[in-house]
């Protein structure tokens, strides 16, 4: 009885002294739970980023889908917007690769979708805290799915000024700056975010021997990194297939927050 009496009076003295953010119960906290998911449109792909077919990513957090070309990380991405369970959906393009006619390809009602293209991440830090903040400043309580594809082709002002100056390292910290000040929004708001980004050597040597474009602060941020690589084709039917074109991936869990960190399927 005196624990719960401890825990209540500290619960009362902070609410007193911080009313602006309250302490909130786990067990009842709105926060401290997830509102909802976001299919990936794979089962196996669902269970291997959720621990169950019928749900796969967060909303409320930030999700990273990483790999080198053709591995499918855009196409899973774009087809995450079929998800019944989201009311708003942006789509910030750096690689000029989406289409009306790929999206509607792929079963996505381009009607919904608010397409953005993006060359600096200037651009996409200003755009994404407008829309973030209209959210908020609105109440609104939709589900929203904002997709960025790709990170890694995203340069800065600096980069596509006229003499054309290294990045120096602005790009990183731009980017650490705006989800530091915004993860915690993105969460109350019922925002899931899902970047893609390529794969680059790693020049340290230690660890994997790719990591993710864009430094560091890349495998900070999201709760969850998917990444996907191409693999051949293992039995003879698929390595003999005549007029079709078989393309396997694999997508291991890189990092996870909801317990499926290691975690490797195939598809295709």
């Amino acid at each position: 009885m005196a624990e719960k009496d401890d825990k209540q009076a500290l619960i009362t003295l902070h609410n007193k002294m911080f009313p602006g953010e309250p302490i909130e119960d786990m067990a009842k906290s709105s926060l401290a739970n997830i509102s909802g998911w976001i299919s990936t449109g794979n089962y196996a792909l669902n269970w291997a980023a959720s621990k169950d077919i019928w749900k796969g990513l967060a909303i409320g957090r930030v999700h990273l889908f990483s790999g080198n070309a053709g591995a499918g990380k855009s196409l899973i991405a774009l087809n995450s917007m079929k998800s019944t369970n989201i009311n708003l959906i942006i789509l910030m393009d750096s690689e000029a690769g989406a289409s009306k006619d790929f999206a509607e390809f792929l079963g996505v009602d381009p009607g919904k979708v608010m397409y953005i293209p993006i060359d600096t991440t200037e651009l996409m830090i200003q755009k994404m805290k407008a829309f973030v903040d209209y959210i908020e400043k609105n109440k609104i309580t939709k589900n929203t799915l904002i997709v960025i594809d790709s990170m890694s082709m995203i340069s800065t002002e600096r980069e596509q000024g006229e003499d054309g100056k290294a990045d120096m390292g602005n790009k990183t910290k731009q980017v650490r700056e705006f989800f530091r000040q915004y993860t915690r929004k993105i969460q109350k708001l019922n925002i899931a975010v899902v970047m893609t980004a390529h794969l680059t050597t790693n020049i340290g040597g230690y660890g994997d021997p790719m990591v993710v474009s864009g430094g560091t602060i890349m495998s900070y941020i999201p709760s969850t990194e998917l990444r996907f690589s191409k693999i051949n084709a293992e039995s003879t039917n698929e390595q003999n297939a005549v007029g079709t074109s078989i393309v396997k991936i694999q997508c291991e869990v890189k990092k996870s927050r909801f317990g499926t960190y290691g975690k490797r399927i195939k598809f295709g």
